[in-house]
């Protein structure tokens, strides 16, 4: 009896100790896979990218990260379209002077130049020479484009690789969590995209309130009504510039909801206003 006592409690032990063992293995285990769960989670998610390719510009898709609206593929065509008319236009319009450019640095305002017809024409003369090399590079630099919103940076990425004449793309984004998913997009799309699209984490708004006159043509694709951004665009976009107003819900803009319009907007749309042109201070609907 008592060799059978003695046997259980040994035989318990060895069980208590086998259990011992297990848990520290599997202690073990877990804080293994633990550790290489990050590493894990990343390749799973760059296998899980899904390839999105629209015109010349390909972008990368995991899941809802990113918004991506696949019904405005039209809109986008439709910009793109537009632009490779519209840039071709404002640098001849440039060149041939019809449109008033920024004054640049060193040349002289007009009133210096008045004051100068009684005794510093010479003077007014050379300032006005040396300034006339800036304002011809400048027209040759290209236009300068921005993207309020630019979520995947698909649009902008795209003007880069299927626009002439374009020298720089500013695609800008709130979330910063964004803008690095969209900093990949770029840089997925080659050297050309990254040339030209330059992305920025900013409100839109501030943006384009501390770029006055910087931009040649501004597209703003909100998700709601566009007219809180509508204010600093029009003080960004430059003379003779173009600014390209959409929104996800085009029935308030086009006047089918009037009092959504009203409440939205303050006041009721006749018109389908998907494209605004402006120049300079006077805004045509």
């Amino acid at each position: 009896m008592l060799l059978v006592c003695a046997a259980k409690k040994q035989l318990s032990f060895l069980i208590s100790s086998l259990f011992r063992v297990n848990g520290h293995l599997s202690a073990a285990r877990h804080l293994s896979a633990m550790s290489e769960a990050p590493a894990a989670n990343k390749q799973e998610a760059a296998n899980d990218a899904e390839e999105l390719q629209e015109g010349k510009a390909r972008i990368l898709k995991r899941g809802n990260d990113v918004f991506y609206n696949e019904a405005q593929v039209t809109n986008r065509d439709l910009s793109v379209a537009v632009l490779r008319r519209f840039i071709p236009q404002l640098a001849a319009e440039k060149a041939e002077g019809k449109i008033k450019q920024p004054r640049q640095d060193g040349e002289p305002r007009k009133k210096d130049k008045q004051k100068g017809k009684k005794g510093s024409n010479a003077a007014d003369a050379a300032a006005s020479d040396a300034a006339a090399p800036a304002a011809a590079a400048a027209q040759q630099q290209g236009a300068r484009v921005l993207e309020g919103l630019a979520a995947s940076g698909l649009r902008s990425i795209r003007y880069a690789l299927e626009l002439d004449g374009v020298s720089r793309i500013d695609a800008n984004d709130l979330d910063p969590s964004v803008v690095e998913s969209m900093k990949q997009n770029i840089s997925f799309n080659g050297p050309d995209a990254e040339a030209k699209v330059q992305p920025t984490c900013s409100d839109a708004r501030l943006l384009m309130l501390q770029s006055p006159g910087v931009y040649d043509a501004i597209d703003l694709d909100p998700y709601g009504t566009p007219v809180q951004f509508l204010d600093s665009a029009v003080q960004a976009v430059s003379e003779g510039g173009l600014l390209a107003v959409t929104a996800t819900d085009m029935a308030v803009l086009c006047g089918n909801s009037g009092e959504v319009g009203w409440v939205n907007s303050g006041c009721f749309h006749r018109v389908c206003a998907a494209l605004v042109t402006v120049v300079g201070p006077a805004m045509s609907l």
